[in-house]
């Protein structure tokens, strides 16, 4: 995983996929994440040669995010991270788009920020030659129902609505 709002250097991808061209990665934040509730959305594509070599990267795609464990907790480093984080993943579909949506939901320890937590999902789909990747991170009051899930979907709808 990756916090967008927080890359600070190069960042080597988990997985390289061969025959793909990057579309870039576009990011669209709040100005003062620790001021507003606004998400932090991140949208990105690669677009292969051919539907096979495609096919082949969503099926690396598939084998490094179930390697993620169910949950973990941190206990050292910056208190943006510490806490517990409890992970599920699921089918999702869109139209003729197929792939997953992965949700993580991040607490603090009391000492931290007992208030907050961070409601982050990733849904990554495929269709013919192309894979699409958007994740929506928000952070909410303890009590307020995680809808990031809901509000990714939206997000992707318009996303493959402008792609046509």
């Amino acid at each position: 995983m990756q916090r967008a709002d927080t890359v600070t250097g190069d960042v080597a991808p988990a997985v390289e996929l061969p025959g793909s061209n990057s579309t870039g990665r576009f990011v669209v934040g709040p100005r003062d994440p620790a001021a507003t509730p606004l998400a932090t959305v991140t949208q990105g594509a690669l677009v292969f040669t051919t539907s096979a070599l495609a096919d082949k990267g969503m099926d690396q795609v598939n084998v490094q995010t179930a390697k993620c464990p169910s949950a973990f907790s941190i206990l050292g480093g910056p208190p943006v991270i510490i806490g517990d984080y409890k992970i599920n993943s699921r089918p999702f579909e869109l139209g003729e788009w197929r792939g997953f949506a992965q949700q993580l939901v991040h607490t603090f320890p009391a000492g931290v920020d007992p208030d907050t937590y961070d409601d982050l999902v990733t849904v990554v789909v495929h269709r013919a030659n192309a894979i699409l990747y958007v994740g929506y991170e928000q952070t909410k009051k303890v009590g307020e129902r995680a809808d990031s899930a809901t509000k990714v979907r939206a997000a992707l709808e318009g996303t493959l609505e402008r792609l046509g």
